[in-house]
């Protein structure tokens, strides 16, 4: 959708002086996201930190969930934010393919034939596009 939208900010036949500002609004909210993305407060580098150790903490054979790792590292309405540093993780020893959605779904993920490819080498077994005996394999790190 949003490729669409942009397609349609800059494509349009509206022409002129209007197009070429669209264009310019544009570019300025990107860059700005863009900057904005790139400095990161202590805090949110804080975060990062406490949802990869715990993430490393997942054991072979075993799944998280955005929401359970964003719970154990002290923010429970923070799933949203768990998926995107999984999703942007490069960090080699980090086993983002283990965090998944809450309903035993794959959830986000670059490559989701990987990640299914991946969980299933670990003995992890689907059944339909969800995680079978899901309550079996979830894991839960209580302090």
């Amino acid at each position: 959708m949003r490729q669409n939208y942009l397609t349609k900010m800059l494509f349009t036949k509206s022409g002129g002086k209007r197009s070429h500002n669209r264009l310019v609004v544009l570019l300025n909210s990107f860059t700005l996201m863009r900057q904005l993305s790139m400095k990161s407060p202590t805090r949110s580098g804080q975060f990062s930190k406490r949802v990869l150790t715990i993430v490393r903490q997942i054991p072979l054979g075993y799944v998280s969930t955005y929401g359970d790792v964003a719970a154990m590292a002290g923010q429970p309405h923070a799933s949203r934010a768990v998926g995107n540093i999984m999703r942007t993780c490069s960090t080699p020893g980090v086993p983002c393919h283990r965090v998944v959605a809450a309903n035993g779904q794959v959830g986000g993920y670059n490559v989701l034939a990987m990640k299914y490819q991946l969980l299933h080498n670990e003995g992890i077994v689907f059944q339909r596009k969800r995680i079978k005996d899901f309550k079996k394999v979830r894991w839960y790190c209580q302090k």
